[in-house]
């Protein structure tokens, strides 16, 4: 199964690409070189140049084109200009790769309900702009859906404190499911992102297709990643 494409991204030169089961990109698997190694190939990026993060639920952004501070720092967004690719692991978690067609900047960002409250979409659009990004366009890819991620009602309400609107429905007593993706692309808009492409898929239904993390059993990761745009582009 070939990585998931953006034709937002495709169209504007960048080679990226969001990853399903077929390679499990946890970065503990067996064969984990062979397999990004893989997926590279298949997404049209350079797996040596790929930079990633000890990702922690925070906001905090790293940018790829300096010296990492540590091998894996700990940060859930990594912003790029130069020839880095750049991507973040999830297994229900929101994933979300950004890039200026004219400039070439590009974002990955990684949001879970943790991030999402603590502004990591906001915080690495702010480092684009800081970087002189004008016109950003984004994909947002499969995560867990409002038909399964039911949380505790405080959850509930700091992700709907967040987004300004009612996004959650209620679920068991004293529980609610909320669109957490749905969180993501009203903030992307919100922040003048000028085009965003969601790509579906509830990565909890879809067993086939996605790991899960709150299916559970055999729990990989996949991988979102964006690389330096296209010359031809």
């Amino acid at each position: 199964m070939p990585p998931l494409k953006s034709s937002l991204l495709t169209e504007a030169g960048f080679p990226h690409g969001f990853s399903t089961r077929e390679h499990d990109l946890s970065l503990t698997a067996v064969g984990y070189a062979a397999t990004l190694d893989a997926f590279a190939k298949s997404a049209g990026l350079d797996a040596a140049s790929l930079r990633q993060t000890r990702q922690v639920h925070g906001c905090v952004v790293v940018d790829a084109d300096l010296p990492p501070p540590s091998a894996m720092p700990e940060a859930d967004a990594l912003v790029a200009t130069g020839r880095a690719a750049i991507g973040v692991r999830t297994a229900d978690c929101v994933p979300i790769l950004v890039a200026d067609p004219v400039k070439g900047m590009r974002a990955a960002i990684h949001a879970g309900w943790r991030g999402y409250v603590a502004g990591v979409v906001e915080a690495a659009v702010a480092a684009l702009r800081a970087r002189g990004a004008e016109r950003l366009i984004a994909a947002v890819g499969p995560a867990i859906g409002p038909c399964c991620f039911e949380v505790g009602l405080d959850v509930a309400l700091q992700i709907e404190k967040r987004a300004g609107v009612r996004l959650s429905v209620p679920g068991d007593p004293e529980k609610a499911l909320v669109d957490l993706r749905g969180g993501v692309l009203r903030e992307l808009r919100a922040v003048g992102v000028a085009e965003v492409e969601r790509i579906e898929g509830c990565t909890r239904c879809d067993a086939q297709r996605f790991f899960s993390y709150r299916r559970g059993a055999e729990v990989g990761r996949m991988l979102a990643a964006i690389g330096p745009r296209s010359s031809a582009a």
